[in-house]
């Protein structure tokens, strides 16, 4: 039986790019989660991060169109292998450099979740398969360095726009953040509060909820914030409004370890922020001098006002 390997070759390579728009889909629809895996391997400040993550996607996204539309095949070819050879070395050198995760790889975010180990298997398979690519039928219309032009601008124009990262975020909607002082006054009076002695010195307290998603990002943010710049964790509050049970939970969902903590009834947490969470106060013998919410976390700033004291 003769070999159809035109036809072979055209299906694994369609089969590869659904793999890679897949993967850039995912990872975007999870970007919050995927962000914060890359920014845990401490190689880039936060602003770069946002910006690198969405790069990859959009990478992913671009190489993954061009195998399904069988355009530039031989340039196709070398970044498909570039790249599924680049993850798995990645893969491999992971756990010697990097303290990160290898439950979950985050190649397909957090919606499917694979150990390092099977993401391996699955690009062993996918290099495997993209040995046939040199069979697969091209498309070579007329126009195809407009088509390839298009497709690089919508993919990076979706990547930007639709989820911006954090700093473009600040520049176009409104991030600022409003407390009563009166209340937040009070708060500070409580004797499990008091105890924690925020009004002396630099302080950075974090104001959560335990079962606010968005909490539990910024927690771990902060957790790489500190634990990346060797930070004092004595610097750093938790205040959560409501019950101590779930508290667990969050530290379980958010990666992180315990700082001090204190818990306060939940009107008044309420009414400090009018509700929003998380909120990052910076604070100088207990003067505000700076609020934050999760897209406006300022790793910079937060690491100048508790290194430079004098």
């Amino acid at each position: 039986m003769k070999i159809n390997k035109p036809l072979i070759g055209t299906i694994f390579r369609i089969l590869i790019g659904l793999v890679f728009i897949l993967s850039a889909v995912l990872k975007y629809l999870s970007i919050e989660a995927v962000e914060l895996f890359f920014f845990d391997h401490k190689l880039l400040p936060w602003v770069v991060t946002t910006f690198a993550s969405r790069l990859l996607i959009a990478f992913e996204a671009i190489i993954g169109l061009m195998l399904v539309i069988g355009i530039y095949p031989k340039v196709t070819k070398i970044l498909t292998f570039v790249s599924l050879i680049g993850f798995t070395l990645y893969l491999f050198i992971k756990p010697l450099i990097f303290d990160v995760s290898q439950e979950n790889c985050f190649c397909f975010g957090d919606k499917i979740q694979l150990s390092d180990t099977q993401t391996i298997v699955k690009n062993i398979i996918l290099i495997l398969m993209a040995f046939t690519l040199s069979w697969a039928k091209a498309w070579k219309p007329k126009y195809r360095k407009y088509i390839l032009t298009g497709l690089i601008v919508l993919v990076l124009g979706v990547s930007f726009v639709v989820k911006p990262p954090d700093f473009i975020q600040a520049k176009i909607y409104k991030h600022s953040v409003e407390i009563n002082t009166e209340v937040f006054e009070y708060v500070k009076q409580l004797d499990n509060v008091k105890a924690l002695n925020i009004d002396k010195g630099r302080k950075v307290v974090c104001w959560y909820g335990t079962g606010c998603r968005y909490c539990k990002r910024a927690a771990k943010k902060i957790d790489i914030i500190i634990d990346r710049h060797n930070l004092n964790k004595e610097d750093f509050v938790e205040i959560f409004g409501g019950q101590e049970k779930p508290l667990l939970e969050f530290y379980k969902e958010s990666g992180t370890e315990p700082l001090n903590k204190a818990f306060i009834p939940v009107i008044p947490f309420i009414n400090t922020t009018g509700g929003l969470m998380p909120v990052i106060f910076l604070l100088e013998d207990g003067e505000v001098i700076k609020l934050y919410k999760l897209t406006t976390i300022d790793e910079g700033y937060i690491v100048e006002f508790l290194t430079n004291k004098n």
